[in-house]
């Protein structure tokens, strides 16, 4: 009899436990990755760019261009860059960006 006892007093402990960690969980993880349901507005100042900014991608995307990728010696980083030859130009300008390569 006591032995039921302690096994059932073992199962509603466990129980607690798994339901208060389910609703901690529960709760941390809607704390982190809630989704808003509107598109907040933007400020006139950073509005003002923004057609300018579009040009731009637009332009990217339609130049000549080639990607350039490379690594360090012991290939941890990587480094990447697009070089976008000018005409009529002795004259360079190289855009690059180091980041860690994903293994």
């Amino acid at each position: 009899m006591q032995q039921a006892k302690k096994r059932r007093l073992l199962a509603s402990v466990a129980a607690g436990t798994l339901g208060l960690s389910y609703l901690t969980a529960e709760y941390l993880f809607n704390f982190a990755f809630k989704r808003v349901d509107y598109v907040p507005k933007t400020s006139a100042d950073k509005q003002k760019y923004a057609a300018q900014y579009w040009r731009y991608v637009d332009w990217f995307k339609k130049v000549e261009k080639e990607h350039w990728t490379w690594s360090t010696d012991d290939g941890d980083d990587q480094m990447s860059a697009y070089f976008i030859p000018a005409d009529d130009s002795t004259k360079a300008v190289i855009i690059s960006v180091k980041s860690k390569m994903l293994v």
